[in-house]
């Protein structure tokens, strides 16, 4: 999702793949938990994405600030990922995934996420806290797990360098979904790539066991 954020970010002229543009990959891609509160009958994925381009498009908004130093290629990652991280320490969990995203960007209710959501959820940001229960309720469920996705090793963490290894055997410029399932491990789901042939070629890449298809 952050490569989908930062395709979007870069179409709108974004030094900064922000909150805004990994809200949009998200409603994009129909991920959890966007579907989750869809078929709550929490959210509406297309009046959320009216709303950001609304807030986008509008006089006096300004783009996501560049946190890094110096741009890396192709965009500087710590606006989203920082927000994430600290989420994800704070739940006690061991991977980032979309779940800590989401809740990070609604938890900031100053972010453009925030806003456009508290506008099509309801009237006052108050009501944001709805999402963030129907989220938390459907995770402790457990989260479904794509039927084709790759479920990694109890002890192995989607970290940077497998992300990478992924990306670098993917032959699509689908993007990448990536989930923890009830007993926290983490799942891997590749669109336009067999999931299993593309995980497993990284794994071995970088010298870890590779999964059984």
């Amino acid at each position: 999702m952050i490569g989908r954020a930062e395709e979007i970010a870069l179409a709108m002229g974004s030094l900064v793949a922000g909150p805004e543009h990994f809200l949009l990959g998200m409603l994009h891609a129909n991920s959890w938990p966007i579907h989750i509160l869809a078929e709550r009958g929490i959210l509406d994925p297309g009046e959320a994405e009216t709303a950001v381009m609304s807030i986008i498009s509008a006089p006096g908004y300004s783009p996501p600030p560049l946190l890094a130093p110096a741009p890396a290629p192709p965009l500087p990652r710590d606006n989203v990922l920082l927000m994430a991280g600290k989420t994800t320490v704070a739940m006690g969990d061991s991977a980032i995934s979309e779940l800590h995203a989401f809740l990070a960007m609604i938890g900031q209710r100053d972010t453009v996420p925030a806003r456009a959501l508290a506008q099509v959820i309801a009237a006052s940001y108050a009501d944001l806290a709805a999402a963030e229960t129907a989220v938390l309720e459907a995770r402790k469920e457990g989260p479904a797990v794509p039927e084709d996705a790759v479920i990694l090793p109890a002890d192995q963490d989607f970290d940077n360098a497998l992300r990478d290894a992924i990306v670098a055997f993917k032959t699509s410029k689908t993007g990448m979904a990536v989930g923890i399932t009830a007993d926290e491990r983490v799942w891997v789901k590749l669109g336009g790539d067999d999931s299993s042939t593309v995980v497993n070629a990284a794994l071995a890449s970088l010298g870890r066991p590779t999964v059984e298809p």
